[in-house]
């Protein structure tokens, strides 16, 4: 049986939405018994909110380090071969994450699976995507804004992850940066099933003053990165896509 490990950080002052979170979680657990699912819940800093009873392992940091750091903290408590970040405002589907499993159970060379998601109000968001094979280069070479794929609906090996040190320690962006990381190691897969249903709500940093700021710090960091790691592998250098997002005034 598969161990999976749903990840997912939570600031105490922004844990409005964990209750539905949790719910997601234990939905899925109930819908795919064959998966030995475990939720590792991470309160990122001070504050009183309180673990859902459906949380298998709860962290406090003790001050905020941010979702990346978080992540690791959590990754590092974890017992899953496979891991799946799922922030505390969004909810699992378990129909993209049972196809996801299946496909790394499948296939021992795959490292990731990206999936699908869809708004919390059931509008798809703006990466829609179909089914496509990724050979290792071929997300960087691609790179677009919008990506590809959803970068923050990965499905994963933990031990990719491991590998290339976890979450990268950026304020704006981790998942991109990951997502075209591990691109360059690892062949990895996008389909057509949802993982996630994703909220849209005042509290999310991409609604944040500083986000646009972040995101072009992260995007210079990240191109720069790729291009070292490409070079490494004789592969031609990418340039990150401008105008920064293409989502337009708000970002999904």
């Amino acid at each position: 049986m598969t161990t999976v490990t749903v990840l997912t950080p939570c600031l105490p002052s922004k844990a409005d939405h964990l209750e539905a979170c949790a719910n997601s979680v234990q939905r899925a657990k109930d819908a795919l018994p064959a998966l030995d699912i475990e939720w590792v819940l991470v309160f990122d800093g001070p504050g009183e909110a309180l673990a859902p009873p459906v949380a298998d392992t709860v962290l406090r940091v003790p001050h905020q380090r941010g979702v990346a750091a978080a992540r690791n903290y959590g990754l590092g408590a974890s017992a899953g071969s496979v891991v799946i970040p799922l922030d505390s405002d969004d909810e699992i589907d378990p129909s993209g994450l049972e196809r996801a499993v299946a496909l790394l159970e499948s296939e021992a060379d795959l490292g990731w699976i990206a999936c699908n998601r869809l708004l919390t109000t059931g509008e798809r968001t703006f990466h829609w995507h179909g089914d496509r094979a990724w050979e290792p280069g071929q997300v960087a070479a691609e790179w677009s804004a919008p990506m590809q794929f959803h970068a923050n609906t990965l499905v994963l090996r933990t031990s990719l992850i491991t590998q290339i040190g976890g979450w990268p320690a950026l304020g704006a962006c981790e998942d991109l940066f990951l997502a075209l990381r591990l691109g360059e190691i690892s062949r990895g897969a996008s389909i057509s099933d949802v993982l996630v249903h994703y909220r849209a709500w005042p509290g999310q940093a991409t609604r944040a003053a500083s986000f646009r700021t972040e995101q072009s710090l992260a995007y210079d960091f990240i191109e720069r990165s790729i291009n070292d790691a490409r070079r490494l592998s004789m592969r031609h250098p990418i340039q990150s896509p401008r105008p920064l997002g293409g989502l337009g005034s708000v970002p999904v």
